[in-house]
């Protein structure tokens, strides 16, 4: 009778143990498809991302044109691929984790890379120094126009004007071949007051100039100014006016069109 109970307290012990081992090993799996269906959502959310950057053509031409942007949008990305991978691959790579910044890295810089140098205003780029260059225009007609798409430039930093981008799309040049119209833009800020600090209080004027860019000719200038500064310099603020691109904006679609 002893030994009739004892082995049947070992067959319950063993079904108790088989069940504790097959808890686990559902555990293990559904935490396995746990961290893969995280994976899945994290490599979403960063394609929709990238996506949206690839996209913008503003947020694309200043990560190409400031270093520190670009370090820092590689970085984030290294560590977002990181962690996609940790959640991906687990299961595979738990021995190796410790290994996957180099090739996020890795995919990170090349991202980044095809991010800048793909852009479509990186053509345009290389020829800057002629879009800002104004020696040599004639000027053959009286007449406000714009022709063909435009290209917005700052003359002082020689670089494409975030006015650009305020334009509509369809009016924007996206290549050397469709700049038509060259609208030059210099903006400097006039002393207007003082604050109690000491600190001067600047207003920003603006003055555009339109180029005929197909003809080398002079079209038309005009000048704006912009939003008077805080009456009051609080810490970290500059004590500058805002800059008049509503105006500007609105001016240039104003333009007749030829």
């Amino acid at each position: 009778m002893a030994n009739k109970f004892s082995k049947k307290a070992a067959i319950n012990k063993k079904n108790i143990e088989n069940k504790k081992k097959n808890a686990l090993a559902l555990a293990a799996i559904a935490n396995v498809i746990l961290k893969l269906i995280v994976g899945l959502i994290l490599t979403a959310l960063l394609c929709i991302g990238y996506y949206y950057i690839y996209n913008s053509n503003e947020i694309r031409y200043k990560v190409a044109n400031y270093s520190e942007l670009l370090v820092i949008f590689t970085l984030i990305l290294t560590f977002a691929i990181v962690i996609i991978l940790y959640y991906l691959f687990h299961g595979i790579l738990k021995s190796y984790s410790k290994f996957l910044f180099f090739p996020s890295l890795l995919i990170a810089m090349y991202a980044s890379y095809y991010l800048v140098f793909s852009h479509p205003l990186h053509s345009i780029e290389t020829n800057m120094n002629e879009y800002t260059n104004l020696d040599g225009l004639s000027r053959v007609s009286y007449e406000e126009y714009i022709t063909g798409k435009v290209l917005v430039v700052n003359r002082t930093t020689k670089m494409i004007d975030d006015l650009f981008f305020k334009l509509p799309g369809d009016l924007q040049a996206r290549t050397p071949e469709e700049v038509k119209t060259i609208i030059s833009v210099d903006c400097n800020n006039n002393v207007v007051g003082s604050y109690e600090d000491g600190e001067n209080a600047y207003r920003v004027v603006c003055k555009l100039i339109i180029i005929d860019h197909a003809k080398a000719t002079f079209v038309t200038s005009k000048s704006f100014i912009g939003g008077e500064p805080g009456s009051v310099r609080y810490k970290h603020s500059t004590g500058v006016g805002s800059i008049p691109n509503e105006e500007m904006v609105n001016y240039i679609l104003a333009i007749p069109k030829r």
